[in-house]
């Protein structure tokens, strides 16, 4: 038959494989979950990219290629991508999709919600209150 199954021969192997799991599904699903314990860290990973592209058009090569120009940190606040709890997030204008940098999550949430509101507001109400704050004071604080 050569190097390459036919359509038939796939058939076949699919029809079997699901004719076992129904005859065994409690073994299947003991494996599974197994294998998915194994294997977490490696599938968010691989869905992290898969999204990434979805969402973005951004590659996994993009994406690394993104966290070389930006050193691993933060656009906005510099904190480095070793010392956050997640992956840098992609910063886009959500009306022409055009990609802007990569942030923290903090700092990718501020973003959007200062876009939500409007940067005039936010001024607006720090000069009534005379909140003076700095992008030291910011990395200071505990969010």
């Amino acid at each position: 038959m050569g190097k390459y199954k036919s359509d038939r021969a796939i058939m076949n192997n699919r029809s079997r494989a699901k004719k076992w799991r129904e005859e065994n599904s409690d073994r299947f699903r003991k494996l599974t979950k197994e294998w998915y314990i194994k294997n977490k860290d490696r599938i968010c990973e691989i869905e992290r990219h898969r999204s990434r592209f979805k969402l973005y058009g951004v590659t996994k090569e993009d994406y690394e290629k993104m966290l070389i120009d930006h050193s691993y940190k933060c656009a906005i606040c510099g904190t480095h991508q070793v010392s956050l709890d997640k992956s840098l997030s992609i910063d886009h204008n959500h009306e022409t999709k055009e990609i802007r940098g990569l942030l923290c999550a903090g700092c990718n949430f501020l973003v959007g919600r200062v876009e939500d509101l409007g940067l005039n507001n936010i001024i607006e109400y720090f000069r009534k209150y005379n909140i003076k704050i700095s992008k030291d004071d910011y990395r200071k604080k505990d969010y």
